[in-house]
């Protein structure tokens, strides 16, 4: 019988806001969100990766300038947020290497952090990340930092704020995070927890990194890929090129971006297998 899940504390752990499941002695696994994310989300993949292992510890982080964490300095890239998440490790006594499943720019923090960390960071499994120069592409995110940017500084309703994101299309889970990150100061005005200016240059300038000399360096069975078929991120191109490298990816005919909230079981099975668990 496995053994019920509990929480780690993290009370002495104030680098990286996280959660942590399963047995704080065991193997542990990290899952890295993706950008307008935090580490909670990732949970029920958490579980479904792990499931019937009573000796994974799962470790869900919000990466710096998400959730509960630190916000983003100004100039943040890749390595920035690589680097906290490196600190965050020691600070939490993790030094062994641990297995990555990650979705979209968490797997590329994950790159970097592999880059500045060879020895801690591996297998990797990422969930429709890209590894070249995004800035030429169109994204269909461009909307939202438009309308981020251009709302007010504060406002006497949450609803004034928030009315730039009222003519775009915008997902219900990014809709969700963005009204997360308002609140209501003690004269009753609205305004914004977090530096929305920082936040949309860490996009672009880490939209610009590539990172396809770090795919490079990677060994044989370090990194598994599944993605949508029709994915505006890890494109068809990305999916050769990948796979040039001696690395499998696993396309999902009918996926989405947000596939990782629902994998198809083969999909699932081949991460599991990715990062050494036990086949069902």
């Amino acid at each position: 019988m496995t053994p019920p899940r509990g929480r780690e504390s993290d009370t002495d752990l104030r680098v990286l806001a996280h959660e942590a499941l399963g047995d704080p002695q065991g193997r542990p696994i990290l899952f890295l969100h993706g950008l307008f994310s935090r580490g909670r989300d990732l949970a029920p993949l958490a579980e479904a990766v792990t499931a019937g292992d009573s000796q994974a510890r799962i470790l869900l982080p919000d990466l710096l300038g998400h959730g509960a964490s630190p916000p983003l300095p100004d100039n943040a890239v890749l390595a920035t947020v690589a680097g906290a998440l490196v600190a965050w490790l020691d600070a939490l006594g993790v030094t062994e290497r641990v297995a990555v499943v990650a979705h979209s720019m968490g797997g590329r923090v994950a790159l970097r952090a592999r880059e500045l960390a060879p020895e801690r960071f591996g297998p990797l499994a990422f969930i429709d990340t890209p590894a070249g120069n995004l800035q030429q592409r169109r994204s269909t995110l461009a909307p939202f930092i438009k309308a981020l940017l251009s709302a007010p500084a504060a406002a006497d309703t949450q609803a004034e704020l928030l009315a730039p994101f009222e003519d775009i299309m915008i997902s219900a889970g990014l809709l969700r995070w963005i009204s997360a990150q308002t609140a209501q100061g003690a004269e009753g005005k609205w305004s914004w927890t977090f530096n929305r200016e920082a936040m949309a240059a860490y996009r672009w300038n880490t939209m610009g990194e590539d990172l396809w000399s770090v795919v490079a360096q990677l060994g044989e069975g370090e990194l598994t890929i599944v993605a949508p078929q029709r994915s505006a991120y890890v494109r068809a191109e990305d999916r050769e090129r990948y796979a040039e490298l001696g690395f499998p990816v696993a396309v999902e005919p009918k996926g989405t971006h947000d596939m990782y909230k629902a994998l198809a079981p083969d999909k699932l099975a081949l991460i599991r297998t990715a990062v050494g668990q036990p086949t069902r």
